[in-house]
This record gives C-alpha cells, sequence and structure tokens, in this order.
C-alpha cells in the first residue's frame, strides 16, 4: 500500500478552477489525486457533450479524477516519467499504486458522497493499466465503469451506487 501523507482533502486552486487533492507516496515516488467536481470547469455546452459521450446526464456531484507524480505538478510537465535519481518503478511498486488509488477513490467517495467520476488515461499504456485496475476494483467498490469513451477510446464514466437517474 502507499504511504498517504495525510488522510484529509486539501482544497486548492489551478487558476479559477477549484479542486481536492490528496499527496501519498511509494517509496521515494511522491504523488497527488486530484478531484475536481465538473461543475467548476464545465459550462452547460459540455456538460451536454459529456452527457452525450458518457451516455447519461451528469449529476451536480460528479468529479474529474486524475493523479501524477507531484514533481510533475509543480513543474507543469505533466504525466512525465520519473527522473533517474528515482528508484525503478517495478511490478510491485504498480500493484501498491493500483491499490492505493482504489482506497483514495474510496475515501473521497465516502467524503464526498459523489455520484460520477471521470477520467481519462494520457496515453494507451497508461490506459491499458486502467483497464486492469477496472477489473480488479470495480466490483469491489460496486461502481459501474464504462470504459473506452473520446474519440481516442481513452476516457472512463463511472458511476457510484449514489449515481440516481435523473430523466
Amino acid at each position: 500500500m502507499p504511504i498517504v501523507c495525510d488522510w484529509e482533502l486539501q482544497e486548492f486552486s489551478y487558476g479559477n478552477i477549484n479542486s481536492q487533492r490528496v499527496d501519498f507516496r511509494i517509496d521515494d515516488h511522491l504523488f497527488s489525486i486530484f478531484f475536481t467536481p465538473v461543475e467548476s470547469f464545465a459550462d452547460e455546452v459540455l456538460l451536454a457533450e459529456k452527457s452525450q459521450t458518457v451516455g447519461f446526464k451528469i449529476p451536480k456531484n460528479s468529479y474529474d479524477v486524475k493523479f501524477d507524480r507531484i514533481e510533475n505538478h509543480q513543474t507543469g510537465n505533466f504525466y512525465e516519467k520519473p527522473a533517474a535519481e528515482y528508484s525503478y518503478f517495478d511490478y510491485q511498486k504498480v500493484r501498491r499504486l493500483g491499490a492505493g488509488l482504489c482506497k483514495l477513490l474510496e475515501f473521497h467517495y465516502s467524503i464526498s458522497r459523489a455520484e460520477a467520476y471521470f477520467g481519462t488515461a494520457a496515453d494507451s499504456q497508461l490506459k491499458r493499466y486502467y483497464d486492469r485496475l477496472v477489473k480488479l476494483y470495480a466490483h469491489q467498490l460496486h461502481f459501474d465503469v464504462i470504459p473506452n469513451l473520446g474519440e481516442e477510446g481513452l476516457d472512463y464514466a463511472i458511476k457510484t451506487p449514489r449515481y440516481q437517474s435523473q430523466s
């Protein structure tokens, strides 16, 4: 499992977008997971387009989820691989990262009572990793995951048990 720096959602702003984050680490690799309310960056047109893409109406209590290395977030070089001075990110670390992401999503869900989450894999390699996480953890969390969305098939929509059809 990763070591979570503080089991508390840190509020922060990125420009005029308000988000929440939790920092964690796996050995010498420091990460943040970000939860951004969809309504904080999406207008009605974008919400309608996103609803069309995912096949359901986007509820108000929905979040965009991203994670990255803290160093990448600080420098603006998002989703870059770690520099050579970091330890090798082997299979065991990848597994711990997956388990940690699951726990952190569960943690956020327990606090926020989110109805839906949305995420995008940065590339096809990360998509294969996310697909494995979906197979391992979606059932455990009782989440309904819709993969392969968007033009390149890299987007995901996740309905939580609190999702209520608004049709």
